[in-house]
């Protein structure tokens, strides 16, 4: 058992296994997510556990070097776009939702939330801690 941290069995090993450049993507309820794909489904009730909180836990103990977001989210979800920007000390890529989508598909594992707004999607890229 680790102190301090995760919970999630799941998540903790996933997040220990991630590589350099390699991919995760924290999700909303809604986003499509390949059957073939590792999910680790955190989704309880609508909102519940929101993006914020379950992109917080997982900045507190990984190092990421860049984050892919959806364009879409600067006009139709304002207050996530400040959140990464508040959050995050990488850069962060603005593409398509489409793109975000696709781009996706080659991503380590989904941790699905219960958020319940729009484009409300990223994709972390792991940096190394050395």
């Amino acid at each position: 058992m680790l102190k301090n941290t995760i919970l999630n069995s799941c998540l903790i090993e996933t997040l220990c296994r991630l590589g350099h450049t390699q991919t995760l993507c924290i999700c909303d309820a809604g986003l499509p997510i390949p059957p073939e794909s590792k999910l680790i489904d955190l989704a309880f009730l609508p909102g519940y556990p929101d993006i914020y909180t379950v992109t917080k836990g997982i900045l507190a103990c990984t190092p990421i070097e860049k984050v892919y977001c959806a364009q879409e989210s600067i006009s139709f979800n304002t207050a996530f776009t400040v959140f990464l920007e508040q959050h995050l000390d990488c850069e962060i890529s603005f593409i398509s939702h489409d793109t975000l989508k696709k781009m996706s598909c080659s991503c380590v594992a989904y941790v699905r939330t219960g958020e319940c707004t729009p484009y409300a999607n990223i994709i972390l890229q792991a940096a190394t801690s050395f």
